[in-house]
């Protein structure tokens, strides 16, 4: 369900100032409202996704770990990534119309190299350093420890996300507010 999240809000944030030439050309609107609007909508639809899995894991575990109460946290650092992925996305595909094509395929790779239906525990050490670079790797094992283990994330962990969510914001942010002055034109 997580990388459910991050595969719709990117996908859906990558057409967001393309799909809607109207607000872009004839009226003026913050046009970040366009793909926060977007993104806005799969945090939604996460959210209750979320929801109906919180009955299956107290069914399964007979209790609901008091750290599920961390949740929301982690997801307001997940949205937040999400969303400076999907600035960056959107303003990029104004001027490249093929990088839908490609983005899906990075997706098809990133889920691969995220530990969705395997553990984390056959990945060999040499590798690990470089496994966890993903950010979207961090973020399942967040969810994990808090909704299933039980587990507090570690201090350093949390701060990493919290870092990689800001620095995509600020790229997302800088990338969309340079290349915005043309969008009229290339739409």
């Amino acid at each position: 369900m997580a990388f459910r999240f991050f595969t719709t809000g990117t996908s859906s944030a990558l057409g967001a100032v393309v799909g809607k030439p109207s607000l872009v050309t004839k009226v003026y609107i913050p046009r970040q409202i366009l793909v926060l609007s977007n993104v806005l909508a799969n945090l939604i639809s996460s959210l209750l996704e979320f929801v109906v899995l919180l009955p299956i894991i107290f069914v399964i575990q007979g209790h609901l770990p008091v750290t599920v109460l961390l949740f929301p946290v982690i997801h307001f650092l997940y949205f937040w990534f999400i969303f400076g992925a999907g600035l960056l996305l959107s303003s990029l595909f104004v001027y490249f119309r093929d990088l839908n094509q490609i983005w899906e395929v990075l997706v098809n790779i990133l889920f691969f190299c995220t530990p969705i239906f395997y553990p984390l525990s056959i990945i060999p050490a040499y590798l690990m350093p470089y496994y966890i670079l993903n950010p979207v790797t961090q973020y399942l094992i967040m969810y994990r420890q808090v909704m299933v283990a039980g587990d507090l994330p570690s201090l350093g962990s949390v701060s990493g996300v919290i870092m990689v969510g800001i620095a995509a914001y600020f790229v997302g942010s800088f990338a969309f507010s340079k290349l915005q002055r043309r969008f009229a034109e290339e739409i």
